[in-house]
């Protein structure tokens, strides 16, 4: 969130697992009803710290609300047979999302994950995605790509323009 009150972190490797603070980092809980991954790659979380998104690589993107009637349900929400997802972006209201995967597209979703669009106007194919970043409308992105460049977009994924 834009305050630093609520954080949410992914460990990788070992038996991996995702916390979240209410706090400023000072204690951590762990998330309930994750589901079992060891490789976790990247979680974000939205203003209120109650709607998360999560990703796996060789496995799928999660998200959940802890202020929802099942707040230890993960909705798996993977847009494509893309396996190795990098990183997960979240607006400040949860509802739009972007995913990079380390060679793809850029996907977007404007129903807090509840379908997917892939986005390739504007950056080379084959691109191997390394992290994907949110403004807290979900209008302006950034994607930065392995040991290369940085491609933004400021009408929600639709259109790409190398930016560094």
């Amino acid at each position: 969130d834009s305050t630093g009150q609520y954080l949410a972190a992914a460990i990788t490797g070992g038996s991996g697992a995702l916390y979240y603070s209410t706090d400023w980092g000072a204690t951590w809980s762990a998330m309930a009803g994750v589901p079992a991954a060891s490789s976790w790659t990247s979680i974000a979380s939205d203003d209120s710290g109650n709607r998360h998104v999560a990703c796996v690589t060789g496995g799928d993107i999660y998200s959940h609300n802890i202020a929802s009637a099942h707040p230890w349900m993960w909705n798996d929400f993977t847009p494509s047979s893309t396996t190795h997802w990098k990183s997960v972006a979240s607006s400040a209201n949860g509802s739009y999302l972007a995913a990079v995967a380390s060679e793809g597209a850029v996907y977007t979703s404007v129903n807090a994950g509840g379908a997917w669009t892939p986005r390739s106007n504007g950056f080379p194919a084959g691109a191997q995605w390394s992290c994907v970043e949110s403004d807290d409308t979900g209008y302006s992105l950034a994607a930065g790509v392995y040991g290369g460049h940085i491609y933004v977009s400021s009408d929600q994924g639709a259109n790409w323009s190398l930016g560094l």
